[in-house]
């Protein structure tokens, strides 16, 4: 993931203004370390004035690389995580049920847990 680039107003200093090319993103101070990420794959739909589940695939990394996104790095501590865990949830916004694939030692071996709610 890169800094996006933002096309935004301002002002010169002859109080007229201009458009101008910026780059916005965040920089860490840290990472925990165990890392939870949470999707929120909802769009709001102003048609029928609901939140539409966003059914796309989406691929995981089992390794994830993130000292691109802190302040100031250290070799000696890199900020690599491993992937243990992803929750599936199939259905809608008001109900469904959750699948949790767990790979508890990192090596790549997959089990499937069901949970029903």
């Amino acid at each position: 993931m890169k800094p996006f680039v933002l096309i935004t107003k301002c002002y010169s200093s002859l109080d007229h203004m201009c458009m101008q090319e910026a780059e916005k993103g965040v920089k860490f101070l840290s990472f925990p370390p165990v890392l939870h990420l949470q999707l929120m794959r909802f769009q709001y739909d102003p048609l029928t004035d609901n939140n539409i589940k966003i059914n796309d695939r989406f691929e995981f990394p089992e390794k994830l690389h993130l000292d691109e996104f802190l302040k100031k790095t250290d070799p000696s501590d890199p900020a690599d995580y491993v992937l243990h865990a992803v929750l599936v949830h199939s259905g809608d916004n008001h109900g469904g049920h959750y699948v949790v694939y767990i790979n508890p030692k990192g090596d790549g071996k997959v089990s499937d847990l069901y949970i029903m709610t």
